[in-house]
């Protein structure tokens, strides 16, 4: 069957399920933009052979025309002819594109979703207008549980929702963080890790918690001063680094916490597989991919119940 798969910017994490769908379908992934605009990513290692097409190399999609955008993805759908689009939600710009073009086309849409309705205050008028573009799908392709109920309460039937959208590659993490382990010393001393820490990897936006996650840390040190407490390595950057650091400056946790920064899909194993816990403190996800790749990693994992 021939299939197209829409995503704002290929990310590492979208590989996974890009070549899992490519060994069944006759696929091609379209991305919007050659870059992200929330991560910077680099291309990763062992990269899948994919049929790809970028609808604007340079730039995020934040910096697109909108008419340039619709012309360029019809081109490309036109010329694919494809038997059924896959639709990263139903509010962006490329999502509503493509859904218009699937009804000209008669040609069914499946809306990939994360969301939950606890992610944020709903509003009615809101809701309304998502009924009637979640109508217009066939069926849906979704996280978890709660967001198959969210997606349900849209009106999508029950039975046309599958789960399984938010994956990332199981046997990479796994492989590569049990070959850190296996020369485990060596990589403490190239990345300056500690002897045991807790792991946390996020972008430093309000929303993943990041000031409370330090302040209970610095409750853990204060009770388990006796026990010889973990440190706490924070991978990430972003908008609030430059109130974290003033912050560890002033519970004086400057030399327990180690902030170093965004890291490549590549580097990752390396945190994963010496860490002895993973921590994600979000006070609103509709996921959290990083607590997969935690537990893929072979990690115990302590989360908050607000991640999707």
């Amino acid at each position: 069957m021939k299939t197209v798969v829409l995503f704002d910017n290929l990310g590492p994490y979208h590989l996974a399920r890009l070549k899992s769908a490519s060994s069944v379908f006759e696929l091609l992934a379209i991305e919007v933009a050659g870059k992200s605009r929330d991560y910077t990513w680099s291309n990763p290692e062992g990269q899948p052979q994919l049929r790809k097409e970028t609808l604007f190399v340079e730039g995020t999609s934040r910096s697109l025309s909108l008419n340039e955008l619709k012309s360029r993805l019809n081109s490309i759908l036109g010329e694919f002819r494809p038997e059924v689009i896959f639709l990263p939600g139903w509010s962006g710009i490329i999502a509503f594109d493509a859904m218009i073009w699937t009804l000209e086309n008669a040609v069914p849409a499946v809306s990939m979703s994360e969301s939950t309705e606890q992610d944020m205050p709903r509003k009615g008028y809101k809701e309304w207008i998502k009924k009637r573009l979640v109508g217009v799908c066939s069926s849906a392709l979704v996280g978890g549980s709660r967001q198959a109920d969210y997606i349900a309460k849209l009106g999508m039937p029950p039975d046309r929702i599958s789960l399984g959208y938010d994956a990332v590659d199981n046997d990479y993490f796994c492989r590569r963080a049990a070959e850190v382990r296996a020369r485990e010393a060596e990589s403490r001393i190239k990345h300056n890790l500690p002897a045991k820490y807790f792991l946390a990897s996020a972008r430093f936006i309000e929303k993943k918690n990041l000031p409370r996650l330090i302040q209970a840390y610095a409750k853990y040190r204060d009770l388990a001063a006796n026990d010889s407490p973990w440190e706490l390595v924070l991978l990430g950057d972003g908008q609030l680094r430059p109130i974290l650091e003033p912050q560890l400056l002033t519970a004086n946790l400057q030399n327990h916490v180690r902030l170093p920064s965004f890291k490549q899909y590549s580097e990752l194993p390396f945190y994963y597989g010496c860490a002895g816990a993973f921590v994600h403190a979000s006070t609103t996800e509709q996921w959290g991919l990083v607590v997969n790749e935690a537990m893929a990693s072979g990690l115990p994992v302590l989360v908050s119940n607000r991640c999707g």
